[in-house]
């Protein structure tokens, strides 16, 4: 039995990140509170995940960079989950998906004919 398996979060933890799909896209953006007490947070949510991303400040502004300031933009669009180091440890980074989207399979190309191959 996977012990990872037994008590999931619903949110992801650094030890979720190695297990993620290569290329996650974003379903929804929304705002909760993740801390009792706490104010609300930014929550990203992935068409391939049931957990979503709890957004440092760090993470926020990647994600604005990479696709502007109004969320409702960034559903659709695809990003990757790294380790990667901050002034407090290992953490979560996020990545700007440059390749093909996990909701668009790669295109399938029709194999030349022998006799069209040029050499």
């Amino acid at each position: 039995m996977n012990a990872n398996s037994v008590l999931t979060s619903r949110y992801l933890k650094l030890s979720d990140v190695s297990n993620l799909p290569k290329v996650l896209t974003i379903a929804d953006v929304d705002m909760e509170v993740v801390r009792e007490g706490k104010e609300p947070e930014p929550v990203v949510y992935f068409r391939e995940l049931k957990q979503g991303l709890v957004c440092s400040k760090g993470r926020w502004d990647s994600l604005k960079a990479f696709f502007g300031i109004e969320t409702d933009t960034w559903v659709g669009q695809t990003i990757a989950l790294t380790i990667g180091d901050s002034k407090f440890g290992p953490t979560i980074s996020v990545q700007q998906s440059r390749g093909a989207s996990a909701a668009q399979p790669l295109p399938i190309f029709d194999r030349p004919a022998e006799d069209e191959i040029p050499f």
